[in-house]
């Protein structure tokens, strides 16, 4: 919202700021039962915040600079040079410790496909409509990581994370479903 409105000149309407706290709520309500209540972890609230951050970066800069070739184009060659980049971090944080298997390039291709289906769809939003309707969908990761574990892993679903999901819908739909954004006379 603030590098929308800082770059794009993209100011929240009243509405879509109510939406965007009340999921920012639901997110924290879901979290607050993360890993069964175990201790929040200093490095690992960074790299979120880091990783939020870039994406923020990413869905304004798209949207100034329209990717050239088209949108699926433009990810394919996202997915491949940004493998490039990932090779380092990946040393970081993993020390190349990988066992290379057909389980493991299966479950690479898998999620690093549908993670990219995930962003061409965002692709297509910023084309037609503004980031912050595009970015507000981002608060629906929690929600689906929850019904995802339930479904496949069959983990618990806590109260606070059906609450934090239903604060995380109404928050998303006041913003998707109304005018969320208009534009700030220069």
């Amino acid at each position: 919202v603030l590098l929308a409105w800082l770059v794009l000149r993209e100011r929240p309407s009243r509405i879509a700021a109510v939406g965007i706290t009340v999921a920012l709520g639901g997110v924290a309500v879901a979290a607050s039962v993360a890993g069964g209540g175990s201790r929040t972890q200093p490095l690992g609230v960074a790299m979120m915040l880091v990783a939020v951050a870039t994406w923020a970066a990413s869905n304004v800069s798209l949207k100034r600079w329209r990717p050239a070739g088209g949108e699926i184009a433009f990810a394919t060659w996202m997915l491949i040079v940004g493998s490039f980049a990932f090779v380092p971090i990946a040393g970081l944080g993993e020390s190349f410790a990988v066992h290379w298997s057909w389980k493991f390039v299966g479950e690479a291709l898998v999620a690093g496909g549908l993670g990219q289906v995930g962003f061409l769809f965002i692709l297509l939003v910023l084309k037609r409509g503004s980031v912050m309707r595009a970015s507000s969908v981002s608060f629906m990761v929690p929600v689906f990581a929850i019904a995802a574990g339930a479904l496949l892993l069959h983990e618990p679903v806590r109260l606070q994370e059906l609450l934090g999901g239903a604060l995380i819908f109404a928050g998303v739909g006041l913003v998707v479903w109304t005018r969320s954004c208009h534009a700030v006379m220069p």
